[in-house]
């Protein structure tokens, strides 16, 4: 009986091929800066300026566990009982490096912020910084949500600036 179409391709040249081809890809998807792991750290990072300058909490709570909001919420309490206020800004965010497991990632940053400090109770302004810094966040999977669990500063350099820059 004869057969028409194309050629058959034995089982053993298929499994080659698949991890041939789908190997790349699937070492691309635990490196990738896509993904709602790194969806948590941007959000995370967006609610820190209002969680910082305004002990605005509820943005935070959104893309971080209830003791990582409890971290921020103590440096704030610490930075009033200095009697200074800050108002942060990021001025650039990028993903350097993720690593993924099953329900856990860890991402890298890279971040640039400016930070103005204030007198808490006179709002007189008592200094201007830039900080960049590489930034590690460990981001866990709960409940079906990505939410960043542990930030920790790896890197920092602070550079002074005049009111004008």
């Amino acid at each position: 009986m004869s057969r028409s179409g194309p050629p058959a391709v034995p089982l053993p040249v298929l499994v080659l091929l698949a991890v041939f081809f789908l190997a790349p890809l699937m070492a691309c998807s635990s490196t990738s800066a896509e993904g709602a792991d790194v969806d948590a750290v941007r959000a995370y990072v967006d609610a820190l300026e209002p969680a910082l300058s305004a002990e605005m909490l509820d943005p935070l709570r959104a893309a971080a566990t209830e003791g990582q909001v409890e971290r921020v919420r103590l440096y704030v309490t610490m930075q009033l009982g200095d009697g200074r206020r800050m108002s942060p800004a990021l001025l650039e965010l990028s993903i350097t490096h993720v690593e993924r497991s099953e329900d856990r990632s860890l991402v890298e940053t890279r971040e640039r912020w400016r930070v103005e400090s204030f007198d808490a109770e006179s709002g007189e302004s008592m200094g201007l910084e830039q900080y960049d810094v590489v930034v590690g966040y460990t981001v866990t999977l709960a409940d079906g949500k990505w939410r960043v669990s542990e930030v920790e500063e790896l890197e920092r350099e602070t550079r002074e600036l005049d009111a004008g820059e």
